[in-house]
């Protein structure tokens, strides 16, 4: 794109209508392909025009005093937002969209930052906050200049190393390369492709494959990665040549698997004979198993204070009511015995897990556990990792982790129980501490003596801190990428004596000690509770979808949880249906439909409307309109469709009617839309007959005064009494919105042309804005224009009515539409 405009440059040729629409994709003889830029019809425009040119890619701020005619700097900024929307599949907005950057000093740009790649996200932002800046003067002087920016930020990506984890923290290069072959020898299954030696490109395919960790990664089959979408020869080859490499490194053959248990065995664990060598590796279930004692006598609350103390799940299937590690107040009330029964039990099981030789083990690999991963971590960690060295059987995973954390807490238990100095085994050093830090349990690794170590307490104050950061950057809006995260958690104070955690370790562990945060696997942090539809836009979940194939709730649902695995929504038993991913899709703006016999969403098949021209304000070729199945029954079920959404929705919204269409469809709209008539001619006249008779005045002399002006040169004194009128109209049109949700529809509106600049306009403007603010009143505003073409603006009496967004804010009404509207349900 910039070699093409360059070469336009050189000519002297401005194309003045740059948008991805103008752009097309050729495949050359030898079978390469090339960009080609096309519909060159506004060449010879006007600078002078300003208007001439595409709403959204149009410099919002041509025709100030300044510039009055269009530049160089226009031409850039149409590139630079089209180059946004292949970046990110969006176009940026100014005040949300909502205002006129040109009028309005308060109107701040927003950049699509979370939907950018992620290792480009903070390059790409400051590249479009400065392309796009308001003031020129801040903006590239240069095509050249702005071009060498955008290779730079590809190849300050590409020289990035990646982020360190606990085998490649101490190491250091400054040779990128070196960096990423030393990550990739050190690399395990489980290890993000983002830590894992890849290049930031090489990430990106992968992701879009599905794979964000190495295991992932040698789940694909090479024939797959060299069809990837978007994938370079280099990037293709970089894929296949680590994924070659982690085949033959860590899967060289079949992994061990301890010894199953027959189904005749599954009462109690199973030892290993006598005189065998064998030690057999106790599973979660065989664990927890052993934790619990043999009932007692009748009317002891022993086993129930075991089970409640350990969040043992319940046999019926569900989960300990009190969840993991209560407290023992929290026990005794929901046993309805004395805290100091719940204490003498809990010790005597201490005595007996201390005194458990299965349960010895445990407690030194638990240490090796903390230890290893930098000598805090939070109990649903330690968990998970023991979950994973010892299996489980197959119920739920909520269960299973119970489970787990009961081991967890048994073995933490007897390892900083106080012994007896009489005891036998001699003095007891704990090789970790169990803190609490709000509702986190954390397990630290006790300092040796000697030692600069930190202390446990330090560890588990420093986690905490990460946690809080943590959710503070997962609260941000864009949600900040790795480059940010891993700033602002290196920022925390780290105690004394600590080791510095790898880039991979300081990420989960911020987001383990956060209970409402979560870790992406490119190290990124977010909302466990994110929604739905934000969810799809950052993950561009709908992106891509092929027509001939189209894509499945579960294929969707895939695509949101390898972004965000631990996402609510995707994580519950219960995950999103069709009918809520298809209002996220529509929120996230993905135009799919959804097919109930082939259950998949396809992408709306398009349909022509006629050739290419671009004159006056805007490009006039519509966007392809969306045909289905239902849409060819009811060729109008579509528009009827949207305006009940939108007056749902609220906003502002023009409706355009030819003028042979415009007598009666008022009423025919107020008839069949949930909206409120407001016959703006008659209320206008109304509150002038008003305030004629409060001030005296005779009517005729009104009616004189106004005969004898023309829009644009209103009589000063009428000027006045327009003025005042409009601010009653306001208040008499408001007054009927004050319903909640009411939508107002204005028709016979001409008076607001002709008494323009005395006060109309601005009465309208106030109107929109209102409207298209969720808070204010009215929800929503639909205003009747008369044009001669369906694709013009939107007028009243040769005044453009501003809409923002091309065709978001307009819907045309023919009269076969209207016709339609007037048929009586039921008939044909």
């Amino acid at each position: 794109m910039f070699h093409a405009l360059d070469q336009l440059a050189a000519q002297g040729v401005r194309h003045r209508d740059i948008k991805p629409d103008n752009f097309g994709i050729q495949r050359r003889k030898d079978r390469t392909w090339q960009l080609k830029l096309f519909d060159f019809s506004l060449t010879d425009a006007s600078d002078r025009d300003v208007k001439a040119g595409t709403r959204g890619y149009l410099d919002p701020f041509l025709g100030s005093m300044r510039r009055a005619h269009y530049d160089d700097h226009a031409e850039r900024y149409a590139a630079a937002v089209t180059l946004h929307e292949m970046a990110s599949g969006e176009r940026p907005l100014w005040g949300e969209g909502q205002l006129d950057p040109l009028t309005n000093e308060s109107a701040e740009l927003h950049v699509a930052t979370e939907l950018f790649e992620p290792a480009l996200r903070e390059g790409l932002t400051a590249f479009f906050q400065r392309a796009l800046h308001r003031d020129t003067e801040q903006r590239f002087d240069t095509l050249r200049q702005m071009w060498d920016v955008w290779r730079e930020v590809f190849r300050a990506a590409d020289a990035t190393a990646p982020a360190t984890t606990p085998s490649t923290v101490g190491a250091s290069s400054d040779d990128p390369e070196e960096a990423r072959d030393r990550a990739a020898a050190a690399a395990g299954p489980t290890t993000p492709l983002d830590a894992a030696g890849l290049s930031p490109r090489a990430v990106s395919v992968a992701g879009q494959l599905g794979a964000t960790t190495v295991g992932e990664l040698l789940d694909i089959q090479p024939y797959a990665i060299s069809k990837a979408r978007g994938a370079g020869a280099l990037v293709r080859k970089e894929l296949n040549r680590r994924r070659k490499q982690w085949a033959t490194a860590l899967r060289p053959a079949a992994p061990y698997a301890p010894p199953r248990r027959q189904a005749s065995d599954a009462g109690a664990p199973q030892q290993a004979a006598p005189g065998s060598d064998e030690t057999r590796i106790l599973s979660i279930d065989d664990m927890a198993a052993l934790l619990v004692p043999e009932p007692g006598r009748k009317g002891s609350h022993r086993v129930d204070v075991v089970r409640l103390t350990l969040g043992l799940p319940l046999d019926d299937g569900g989960l300990s009511p009190l969840g993991a590690w209560p407290v023992q107040a929290r026990i005794a009330d929901h046993l309805g015995i004395k805290q100091t029964s719940v204490s003498r039990h809990h010790r005597n099981e201490i005595r007996r897990w201390t005194e458990a030789d299965w349960l010895a083990p445990v407690r030194t690999e638990l240490t090796e556990i903390v230890e290893a991963v930098g000598r805090v971590m939070t109990a649903d960690e330690a968990a998970a990792e023991l979950r994973a060295r010892h299996g489980a059987g197959a119920d739920a995973p909520a269960r299973t982790l119970a489970r787990a954390l009961a081991v967890v807490r048994a073995a933490a238990d007897a390892e900083t129980a106080e012994r007896q100095d009489e005891d036998p085994a001699g003095p007891h050093e704990p090789r970790f501490a169990v803190h609490r830090r709000g509702d986190t349990v954390l397990l630290a690794a006790e300092s040796l003596p000697g030692a600069d170590d930190p202390s446990p307490r330090e560890l588990a104050d420093y986690a905490a801190l990460l946690g809080q950061a943590a959710e503070r950057l997962a609260r941000q809006d864009p949600l900040p990428g790795r480059g940010e995260v891993l700033r602002a958690l290196r920022s925390v104070p780290a105690p004394d004596g600590l080791a510095p955690l790898a880039d991979t370790r300081l990420v989960s562990l911020a987001a383990a000690t956060a209970p409402a945060v979560a870790a992406t696997p490119r190290l990124e942090l977010y909302p466990r509770d994110l929604s739905l539809e934000r969810a799809v836009r950052i993950s561009q979940a709908g992106a891509g979808v092929r027509r001939d194939r189209g894509i499945t709730v579960a294929e969707l649902v895939a695509r949101l949880r390898a972004r965000f695995p631990g996402l609510d929504l995707v994580s519950s038993p219960r995950e999103p249906t069709h009918v809520e991913l298809l209002d996220a899709l529509e929120g996230a703006r993905f135009d799919l439909v959804y097919d109930d016999e082939a259950e998949k969403f396809f992408p709306r098949t398009p349909e022509s409307r006629g050739p290419w021209s671009s004159t006056g304000a805007l490009t006039s070729y519509q966007p392809p309109t969306p045909v289905t199945r239902a849409d060819r029954q009811d060729p109008h079920g579509p528009l009827r469709e949207r305006l009940t959404a939108v007056a749902e929705r609220g906003g502002f919204l023009a409706l355009t009617v030819k003028p042979n269409a415009f007598a009666g469809a008022a009423e025919t709209v107020t008839a069949a839309f949930p909206v409120e008539a407001v016959d703006l001619s008659d209320v206008f006249l109304t509150a002038f007959h008003a305030l004629a008779a409060e001030k005296g005045q005779d009517w005729q002399k009104v009616l004189r005064a106004d005969s004898l002006s023309t829009p644009g040169s209103i009589k000063p004194g009428l000027a006045s009494f327009v003025r005042v009128v409009w601010q009653r109209v306001e208040q008499a049109v408001l007054a009927r919105a004050d319903a909640p949700r009411t939508v107002l529809f204005l028709h016979d509106a001409g008076l607001v042309a002709r008494y323009w600049d005395e006060g109309g306009h601005a009465f309208l403007v106030r109107l929109q804005n209102a409207a298209r603010r969720p808070a204010d009143a009215p929800h929503g505003l639909w205003l009747l224009c008369t044009v001669e073409t369906r694709a013009q603006e939107p007028k009243l009496d040769g005044r453009t009515v501003e809409v923002i967004g091309g065709d978001g804010e307009r819907a045309h009404l023919d009269q076969e539409f209207l016709d339609t509207l007037r048929v009586p349900a039921g008939t044909g």
